[in-house]
């Protein structure tokens, strides 16, 4: 009698499963299939991705996930296929790549708030008002709702989401040096009025991330060793975030050190008086994916060019 007892309840245990199985979903039962191409191809170090519900009174993050380059190591996603257990429903995505540069030890701070609105990714405090710069970062709001299904309406959904280099959301200023008193081993350049905050959220045309800063006197430190046995003429870059007023212009502090840390010159430079012939803008502001040249001789600033990345003719020189 036991037995039969025991097998009943069994039985109705199990059909209540299968009752129950039609409006839910395993947490562990994969249901949204999101390939990203430059996992497989090796051209980015770092991928953050992050699942947002498109709900606007609910737009808090269900899939925050943080994946590291050697891919290879994590069989998971080596084929650059993520395959997420989310709840079914539909998402907006946000990635972030390039957020980390092994060689250059720069990286940003992704501040995951969970609600998309309050969360963005910042650059590497130094010291108090000065950020480090920023790694070739790659930031990328895909343009359609992905929806995850329920396990009982598989095959699953499946979307591919390229990261490609035209989603990078950095600038990029490069110093070019000629004729440097031998003595110079060291070269600081500060950049100031520049955003230091990128936020997940676009303005309100929806075509532009919002940048933002936390004191307007902020600088954004590169700092250059000099090496005499190479060249006369060295040049260095490094990517910053954009500026985060079109109205402020940029503003350069370069101080050259000794070989005793010894300040040997100090160059304040804010570009009002000498614009290229072509700038249209009454200031120098820095976009993502421009590159600022500003060529220095000894300690004078000779000429600056501005150019996109994407169109090289329109870059301006002037001489200074």
């Amino acid at each position: 009698m036991r037995n039969v007892y025991t097998s009943v309840v069994g039985l109705v245990i199990l059909c209540i499963s299968f009752v129950s199985c039609g409006d839910e979903y395993f947490e562990d039962e994969t249901n949204l299939l999101i390939t990203i191409p430059q996992i497989s191809e090796n051209t980015i170090d770092n991928l953050h991705i992050f699942l947002h519900h498109t709900d606007p009174t609910n737009n808090s993050a269900e899939l925050a996930e943080h994946y590291v380059s050697p891919f290879d190591d994590d069989m998971r996603i080596k084929d650059g296929k993520l395959r997420l257990a989310v709840y079914p429903t539909s998402y907006s995505v946000i990635c972030l790549a390039n957020t980390e540069n092994l060689d250059t030890k720069l990286k940003v701070e992704v501040v995951n708030n969970n609600k998309l609105d309050e969360s963005y990714v910042t650059l590497e405090k130094k010291a108090d008002g000065i950020y480090n710069s920023s790694p070739k970062m790659r930031m990328l709001t895909h343009d359609k709702i992905v929806e995850a299904k329920y396990i009982r309406d598989l095959p699953m959904n499946s979307y591919s989401i390229p990261v490609e280099a035209s989603s990078n959301v950095t600038g990029r200023i490069k110093c070019v040096f000629t004729d440097l008193p031998s003595q110079v081993k060291r070269i600081d350049v500060y950049v100031k009025n520049l955003g230091s905050k990128i936020f997940f959220k676009k303005n309100a045309e929806n075509t532009e991330y919002v940048y933002g800063y936390a004191s307007e006197n902020d600088y954004v430190l590169s700092t250059y060793n000099i090496d005499k046995s190479t060249t006369s003429s060295q040049s260095f870059e490094s990517d910053y975030f954009p500026s985060y007023d079109e109205t402020k212009g940029l503003e350069l502090k370069v101080e050259f050190f000794d070989n005793s840390n010894i300040k040997m010159a100090s160059i304040l430079e804010d570009f009002s008086d000498n614009l290229p012939d072509d700038y249209a803008k009454e200031t120098v502001i820095l976009k993502k994916q421009e590159t600022l040249t500003v060529e220095f001789d000894g300690f004078l600033v000779g000429n600056i060019t501005l150019i996109g990345w994407g169109d090289i003719d329109n870059g301006g020189i002037t001489p200074m």
